[in-house]
């Protein structure tokens, strides 16, 4: 089996549901980090990568031109594309924005639901990788690139089942461990890329 093969059946694979304390954690994780001003600041870089994300493959499956991506450290951001200054092209494109971080949730939900956890941490990599291609300035690149690498982080390198078998620690403490790594990753990251003041 090559190693391209192992790659796909790790990403197309099931994996176990994780326990539901670690869910209620995460989700009790989530909604501090949305109600605390100062986490939210960070944590807001990602809505609006999905944000202007959404603006851009919309504009793409409605036949306009992408010129780019730019994404700014006070968490705007502005997606260029051209073509007919009117029409469902654009209404599309414009609306796009405000509701795709809601549907990457839901569809990230249904991928768990079905436990395809690998499979929808991957597919957040290629839209990342996508969103990275269009980004036209620096705080933007390195905005989306922080952002794979706490995704690919706990794609790829954290085997919570192999490291409960080596260490007897339930996979569930493991889950929520590269959870919290990855968050604090990423709050580090935007922080350094934040100027202070």
């Amino acid at each position: 089996m090559t190693i391209l093969d192992r790659l796909w059946e790790r990403i197309s694979g099931s994996q176990p549901l994780p326990p539901s304390w670690v869910v209620a954690v995460t989700g009790l994780a989530a909604l501090v980090i949305v109600l605390n001003a100062e986490s939210w600041r960070l944590a807001s870089k990602v809505i609006t990568i999905a944000h202007e994300g959404g603006h851009a493959l919309v504009s793409v499956l409605c036949g306009r031109r992408l010129e780019g991506i730019r994404l700014h450290a006070d968490s705007s951001g502005v997606t260029y594309s051209r073509g007919r200054r009117h029409g469902p092209g654009l209404v599309l494109t414009a609306a796009a924005g405000y509701v795709t971080p809601s549907l990457l949730g839901a569809g990230a939900a249904a991928l768990l639901a079905e436990r395809h956890q690998t499979a929808m941490l991957w597919l957040a990599l290629v839209l990342l990788a996508a969103t990275f291609l269009a980004v036209r300035n620096a705080f933007g690149a390195l905005a989306v690139l922080a952002t794979a690498a706490a995704v690919f982080a706990a794609s790829y390198l954290s085997d919570a089942d192999q490291l409960a078998r080596l260490t007897g620690v339930s996979r569930g403490v493991w889950v929520a461990l590269f959870v919290l790594v990855s968050a604090v990753a990423l709050a580090v990251g935007a922080r350094l890329l934040i100027p202070v003041g």
